[in-house]
């Protein structure tokens, strides 16, 4: 069986051959799961190296262009051993953890793969953070469903999009300092001892949802938006007899505007600030058909 291979078999094969069809399953589940590397070896020296390279590049590249992190040189006063984090005397609690690199592809048609995906994550199981911290809330289907209604009633139309890799386009607290590794493969030559000083935050972290809607509502509440009293997800912005309303979902946005000009006019702002991707007109959102 080829590692890409599809297997096709028909019921009288089985019946006449006497096929396996349990084995034959896992070896095609074997042979799936193989293009998925588990570590930064499997990716870097197995058979899909010419994919899985290139894709790591780009993770890293990213990230310095959103600048992540700063590169320092390790603080004597990093936690060791046992320690999961320090206090310093001014408040601020400091943290040194570990990254991985994760690996997905995606597929398409026939099951063809499509993207190789590499993603830089903070291994963010001995981060300590109140539930008040990691807590972020979404728009609930009720909103969702009013929203379209909301859209059909006016006769314009509903849009959706998203925001690219938003969680490492939210700022850390100014109470926390978290010290990660250099990411495996691309550690600087002559710097082999410095940490990645987290400005922003990481997948990974277990306050990295919570950290991204508090950047979110923050931009659209300077936008012009009020934040609805009982769902915090859903945002309308008035504008000389005109409105928008959102409905927030992590990084994804429901939303429609009563003219062309507004809805533009927001949807550019966010494009600017957080490299929103505008998917057009709404067709299915999060499992539900429009």
């Amino acid at each position: 069986v080829g590692r890409h291979q599809k297997i096709i078999i028909s019921y009288r094969q089985i019946k006449e051959e006497n096929i396996d069809v349990e084995k034959i399953i896992a070896v095609e589940e074997r042979a799936v799961s193989s293009t998925t590397p588990k570590n930064f070896k499997q990716a870097s020296l197995g058979p899909d190296k010419h994919e899985w390279i290139p894709s790591m590049e780009r993770e890293y590249n990213a990230h310095l262009k959103n600048q992540t992190w700063t590169l320092v040189p390790r603080p004597s006063y990093l936690p060791t051993g046992n320690q999961k984090c320090i206090e310093l005397p001014n408040g601020t609690r400091v943290f040194l953890i570990k990254g991985l690199w994760r690996y997905r592809t995606k597929t398409g048609e026939g099951g063809k793969i499509t993207n190789y995906k590499s993603r830089w994550c903070a291994d963010g199981r001995k981060l300590e953070f109140d539930h008040s911290e990691t807590f972020a809330p979404i728009a609930r289907a009720a909103s969702i469903r009013l929203v379209a209604m909301l859209a059909a009633s006016y006769g314009v139309r509903l849009m959706t999009g998203d925001v690219p890799n938003a969680y490492v386009k939210a700022a850390l607290p100014s109470n926390v300092e978290i010290y990660i590794e250099q990411p495996e493969g691309f550690v600087e030559k002559g710097k082999e001892n410095y940490v990645c000083r987290l400005n922003k935050a990481l997948y990974g972290l277990p306050s990295a949802g919570h950290l991204w809607n508090d950047e979110i509502v923050k931009f659209l509440i300077q936008t012009g938006f009020k934040q609805n009293t009982i769902d915090p997800c859903l945002f309308k912005l008035d504008n000389n007899g005109e409105h928008m309303i959102i409905a927030l979902v992590v990084d994804d946005i429901l939303a429609y505007a009563t003219t062309q000009e507004l809805y533009e006019n927001v949807i550019s702002r966010m494009r600017d600030k957080f490299d929103y991707k505008d998917n057009g007109e709404a067709r299915w959102f999060l499992g539900m058909s429009i």
